[in-house]
């Protein structure tokens, strides 16, 4: 399979929803880019507000659900939120392609609804037990009284239990429907909740590479419970210089780039992540070290420094997108960091053994070397030539 060449570009596509044809504007990178994944697709058929309702729509993606919801309040309002930049840019597009003037589209999560009210809340499960309760509680405090919550996943992905969860919250929950081992449920904003303060981001504590590290991550950034073995791997293999300009791409709650500013005294280190949650949770953990020579940048892959030249390219990319396993992102990540290296520069990638990166990197780089294996995880090394 050889790597997309046109990850970047934002494309209009239409998507068939029960007769009708909708326009998007989408692109690789975001949960179900181009086609209406079931939970979706349960709830735009479940979604009856009243023509005058606040419609929240968490975890828009594409904006095809808050597009949906917009049609059916012509003297409402609907607002979209999603933690991730590709997801947002889309979803402004799609509701700017579709000429709709009573929606808009933020980035972020409780601190993007704080002070708003809504009748109804449409939530696709999210992956992650933690990841879930924080949406419900989210959903729960920008209910109005009186007030629905959509919720809708994949059997296998835990939504029973979800709506066990939602029931616990609201004192209530019923099943719509099930279809294609998904099912959708609604509970109803009866009284007051008592909901607790949003989930803190937390300091962990680990030992990598002969030192004790401090970083800061929070449910929804990857491995937010504590230092993966793949990133612990990659940080033993990394090989840099003390004047290094080193780029983490994806770099979720910063721990690799952490390190790498503490081995490159001399040099800079630029964090980037296309989540507003893993790039809050990156700052943190640099202002705990007091780091000085690294920054944390939003950004679609490697998009925010196309402009720049690194010395050395970590990445720890990601290979799942909601409940399924995607590579579109892993694939651009190794496309730009052939970008943005300078001659001579090095990409240290970890993967799982069974995910053959190498033969992208290949592709790419011309060249590849394993420095480092054991039964579960490979770091990958190239160096970029001419």
């Amino acid at each position: 399979m050889a790597l997309r060449m046109d990850y970047h570009r934002f494309r209009e596509i239409t998507l068939e929803l029960d007769d009708t044809t909708y326009r998007l504007v989408s692109k690789p990178g975001i949960v179900s880019w181009n086609r209406v994944d079931p939970a979706t697709r349960l709830l735009a058929q479940t979604l009856a507000p009243a023509p005058t309702d606040a419609v929240l729509v968490l975890g828009c993606g594409n904006g095809l659900l808050g597009l949906i919801a917009a049609g059916r309040v012509p003297q409402g309002r609907v607002l979209l939120v999603d933690d991730s930049c590709v997801a947002v840019e889309a979803a402004q597009r799609t509701l700017a392609l579709n000429e709709v003037t009573n929606a808009e589209v933020r980035l972020g999560e409780e601190a993007a609804i704080r002070g708003s009210a809504f009748d109804l809340v449409a939530l696709a499960l999210p992956k992650g037990r933690e990841t879930t309760l924080r949406a419900l509680t989210d959903a729960a405090a920008a209910l109005r009284i009186g007030g629905r919550l959509l919720l809708a996943g994949p059997t296998r992905g835990g939504i029973k239990s979800a709506v066990a969860r939602m029931k616990a919250l609201f004192g209530n929950a019923e099943v719509l429907r099930i279809k294609s081992r998904h099912r959708v449920a609604v509970s109803i904003k009866r009284t007051s909740i008592a909901v607790s303060p949003p989930a803190p981001y937390t300091e962990i504590t680990a030992e990598v590479r002969g030192q004790t590290v401090r970083f800061v991550s929070r449910p929804g950034v990857f491995a937010g419970l504590g230092l993966d073995q793949g990133t612990r791997v990659l940080i033993e293999a990394l090989q840099l210089r003390p004047t290094d300009v080193v780029l983490d791409l994806g770099c979720g709650s910063g721990v690799i780039g952490l390190v790498a500013a503490r081995l490159c005294p001399q040099g800079h280190v630029t964090l980037v992540d296309s989540s507003c949650t893993a790039v809050e949770a990156a700052r943190r953990t640099l202002a705990l070290n007091g780091i000085t020579n690294a920054e944390v940048l939003l950004s679609d892959c490697a998009s925010a420094v196309f402009d720049r030249k690194f010395d050395v390219v970590a990445t720890n990319p990601p290979f799942h997108q909601g409940f399924g396993v995607a590579y579109d992102v892993a694939h651009q990540f190794i496309l730009d960091a052939g970008r943005v290296l300078r001659r001579g520069g090095r990409l240290y990638l970890v993967a799982n053994r069974f995910i053959r990166y190498d033969n992208w990197i290949e592709e790419r780089f011309g060249n590849v070397t394993t420095v480092y294996q054991d039964n579960r995880y490979r770091v990958l090394r190239a160096i970029k030539g001419r």
